[in-house]
């Protein structure tokens, strides 16, 4: 092994070690190119590592590049008690997509008012059997994360119409909705889905209220089931 090739195994190791790759990687000087006559390929290595911070960047497993928050899967059931509103807020960044946190009981309006104002990218969310959220946290969701495409708040409990029409205003691209047992949705949130969530394919509303479908007219063709 010539001392080029221990070199970029060098960079590549102190690259990857931890999230401040990217400042070390500044400060490396670019690799010389020996004196051996086939300087082709050692262009192509020093172009070759020059894309090695963008491989790291999805690799990597710090808290910062993470796109998925999943307290749902990765706490024990027992444990998801314990989740408050600290806990979760702690672990949000710019980066996440997706959060699930069904199960967490005991966290309030303050941590989904978090989640929309640092999650904007923000596309799937599972709030369920999150008994205590009210519709002023699924206001902000609808507010602030326009990319949403799949909504669970089955057994949020306290939720109203007023959900529903923000999220049906706010996030035109949805494409999922869960609100079983959400008892005090009425008709008016049916009315609001199809009029504005053209995207639409998957409505679960079991133990519902419900006594029509939010069937959009430009595909009233369309299936959506719903469960009383």
């Amino acid at each position: 092994m010539n001392t080029s090739t221990i070199s970029l195994n060098l960079l590549l190791v102190g690259g990857h070690r931890s999230c401040g790759w990217r400042s070390r990687w500044r400060r490396v000087r670019p690799l010389a190119p020996s004196k051996h006559p086939r300087r082709s390929s050692n262009r192509r290595m020093s172009e070759s590592s020059a894309r090695v911070p963008r491989r790291f960047a999805r690799r990597c497993r710090c808290q910062s590049c993470k796109m998925e928050l999943n307290l749902g899967r990765d706490v024990l059931v027992e444990d998801q008690q314990e989740v408050t509103d600290g806990f979760v807020t702690g672990r949000l960044s710019g980066t996440l997509t997706s959060i699930n946190v069904w199960g967490c009981s005991n966290l309030t309006d303050a941590s989904i008012k978090a989640i929309a104002a640092r999650c904007p990218l923000l596309k799937s969310l599972d709030v369920s059997f999150c008994k205590k959220l009210t519709d002023e946290s699924i206001k902000e969701i609808a507010a602030r994360c326009s990319w949403l495409e799949s909504l669970n708040v089955a057994s949020c409990g306290e939720l109203t119409d007023e959900s529903i029409r923000a999220i049906a205003v706010g996030c035109r691209s949805l494409e999922a909705l869960n609100v079983g047992s959400c008892r005090k949705l009425t008709d008016e949130s049916i009315k609001a889905l199809a009029a504005s969530c053209s995207f639409l394919k998957k409505f679960e509303a079991r133990y519902c209220n419900f006594t029509a479908l939010p069937c959009s007219p430009s595909r009233s063709s369309s299936s959506k089931t719903s469960e009383n």
